[in-house]
This record gives C-alpha cells, sequence and structure tokens, in this order.
C-alpha cells in the first residue's frame, strides 16, 4: 500500500484526530480560487499559490488581514459568507487525497478510533465527509458552530471529553497547519504534520514534531 510510511507512524495509536481540509480533503487549488474570487469582488488583488501557501494562518483573520482585507472596515462574517459562497460553487474541484481512503478503512480494521476536528462550520463539514463517503470510517465528527475558521483548541477539548479520549502517547492528531500543532499541544498529545495542505513545508519544518512533506515519506 502506498501509505505505508503514514501507517508506520500510526502503529502505536489508539485514538487518531484528522484535520480535514488539506489533510483529507485536497482543497488548496479551490481554496485559492474563492479566496480570489472574494479579494476581486473586494476589489483587491489577487493572490498566487505561493504567497497563499506562505501566509494563510490562524485564525483566518490574521491571514484576510495579511492579504490586504481590513477585517475593522469589514466583518468576518461579511468575508466568511463571501468566500464560502464561491467555495462551495467550486468545491466540485476539489477530492479527497488518493488512496486516503483506502489508509482510513486499513486504520478502521486495526480497530482505531478515528475522528475529525475542523476549523470548518459543523453543517459544512457534516456534508463534505457524506459527500466524500468516507463519514463511515469516523467516529465523530467536530466542526466549529460558524463559518470564520478560529481556533478549534476549543472544540478539540469538546471532542476529548465527550468522546472519552485519553490524552496521552496514544492519541495523536493529523494535520497540514501549524494551527494543528498548536491544538494538540493544547490537548496534550502528539501531532504529524504533512506538507500537501495549506502550509508549506519551509513553515511546518520548524513546527517541533514530525513533519512529512507527503503522505508517503
Amino acid at each position: 500500500m502506498q501509505f505505508n510510511s503514514l501507517m508506520k507512524h500510526l502503529d502505536s495509536y489508539d485514538n487518531i484526530i484528522w484535520d480535514w481540509n488539506g489533510t483529507i480533503l485536497n482543497d488548496v487549488d479551490t481554496t485559492i480560487i474563492a479566496v480570489n474570487a472574494a479579494l476581486t469582488e473586494l476589489k483587491l488583488e489577487s493572490i498566487t499559490k505561493d504567497t497563499y501557501l506562505m501566509q494563510f494562518r490562524f485564525p483566518v483573520k490574521d491571514f484576510y488581514q495579511s492579504i490586504g482585507i481590513d477585517t475593522k472596515k469589514i466583518t468576518m462574517d461579511h468575508v466568511s459568507k463571501i468566500f464560502h459562497d464561491y467555495y462551495q460553487k467550486h468545491i466540485h474541484t476539489a477530492s479527497i487525497f488518493q488512496n486516503i481512503d483506502s489508509l482510513l478503512k486499513e486504520l478502521k480494521e486495526q480497530n482505531k478510533k478515528l475522528y475529525v476536528l475542523s476549523a470548518g462550520a459543523q453543517w459544512l463539514l457534516d456534508g463534505w465527509v457524506k459527500d466524500y463517503q468516507v463519514k463511515h470510517f469516523f467516529d465523530a465528527v467536530y466542526g466549529l458552530s460558524d463559518l470564520n475558521a478560529s481556533s478549534k483548541v476549543s472544540r478539540g477539548k469538546t471532542l476529548i471529553e465527550k468522546e472519552r479520549i485519553e490524552a496521552s502517547h496514544k492519541t495523536i492528531m493529523i494535520g497540514d497547519t501549524l494551527h494543528d500543532h498548536e491544538v494538540a499541544n493544547e490537548l496534550g498529545i502528539g501531532s504529524i504534520l504533512i506538507a500537501e495542505g495549506h502550509q508549506s513545508y519551509d513553515r511546518l519544518q520548524h513546527a517541533g514534531c514530525k513533519v512529512l512533506e507527503t503522505k508517503y515519506d
């Protein structure tokens, strides 16, 4: 199987918490399309993929500010709605990463507990995991209550508590951003970052945790 190298990093864990966007769903290009459409509507300059990978961060409000959106004049609710309107129009251009469903299937066959923890809105996240036909792999899916993609630390704590997960060396978080590592630290668990998503390897490699350039490393 093509994911053998990632699998070896997961052997000792019972609980695996997955980020969604950029980790399971390959949606970076889709996101950039939506960001640039929103920037055009706001009469601002578009950005390149390189700029996006270097500037994207959480909370997303900070990212918007870094690319020229004045969030003092334009509310986050308004910016988020513009972005998500375009994102949903172009969601068909995104797909789950190649063979990720095979990896999830193998992990479930090993009786591991799998969860999604995302900064996406809960009602959108529920639809995505269903539409991409991976819902059955996950024991629970946790998103945020709004569209603003702020920190998911609090939601992660809810996941740990409600699912009765022991925050220990038996639990790991897999993500594609520095925020995923920060969340894992706050939850008292380990993390693995994969640089195929919304932040570049150059940014991730200094996080202080295991960083893979691809899921095949």
